[in-house]
């Protein structure tokens, strides 16, 4: 069984939403694979709960098609991939959390607001991380080549073009720049949710435990492999 962390960057109601989905190996040290993004604008919030819920209930993140024809004839109960959900509900607030928790997308859901300062803290379920964990976390993976992007991901060069942007500013400013306001440009929501997808492998609630058994990655090679979406 693979595992899967969901990172979302819930956007205002003039701000498209952005969705980022990484695969973890069972390697040491664990490598990371984008498999997935999509932005959604103009939505009300509670479509984009149902957005989110459609996308987690589809294989390889949901129950397949023989999983699910199995459980109606009773011979099993249908099984999924464990994906965790981080949600930055900085802009948006807990009222808007609370309708994606509502719509039961059968996976975790960690809401986490971002702040200014250099780590993180937790209340309950909801944590606090500062902007420059969140880059720096995605700033190491790049240069030690653990974070790739699939080559079949959709929007694969946008998506690459904006953390070579990002990240350049990050150097540029020497993290200051990124201590005011969650996004500093219209196109940083793909970088922010990659960025919380990568601190909760690395720092949060998704960190395996052993660090955690890992079922291990799927049949797809990290790099190259093209993905069932």
């Amino acid at each position: 069984m693979a595992n899967y962390v969901c990172g979302v960057d819930l956007g205002q109601r003039v701000d498209p939403t952005a969705l980022v989905i990484i695969e973890m190996t069972d390697d040491a040290p664990r490598h990371y694979s984008i498999r997935h993004t999509e932005r959604w604008k103009g939505l009300e919030y509670h479509q984009v709960a149902q957005r989110l819920k459609d996308r987690l209930s589809r294989p390889p993140l949901g129950p397949g098609i023989l999983s699910r024809v199995q459980s109606v004839l009773g011979r099993s109960m249908p099984t999924a991939n464990h994906v965790s959900v981080i949600v930055d509900e900085s802009g948006v607030g807990v009222g808007v959390t609370e309708i994606l928790e509502r719509v039961e997308c059968g996976h975790p859901l960690t809401p986490v607001t971002i702040t200014a300062g250099t780590g993180s803290t937790r209340d309950g379920q909801r944590w606090r991380v500062s902007k420059s964990l969140l880059i720096s976390t995605v700033d190491a993976l790049l240069d030690t080549a653990r974070l790739t992007v699939g080559q079949h991901v959709p929007g694969r060069d946008v998506l690459l073009n904006e953390l070579t942007a990002f990240r350049r500013k990050y150097t540029a400013a020497a993290n200051e720049v990124f201590m005011n306001n969650a996004r500093e440009a219209e196109h940083d929501d793909l970088v922010l949710a990659t960025a919380l997808a990568c601190w909760a492998v690395e720092h949060g609630p998704a960190r395996p435990a052993h660090v955690w058994f890992l079922g291990g990655p799927s049949e797809v090679d990290p790099a190259t492999g093209e993905f069932w979406w």
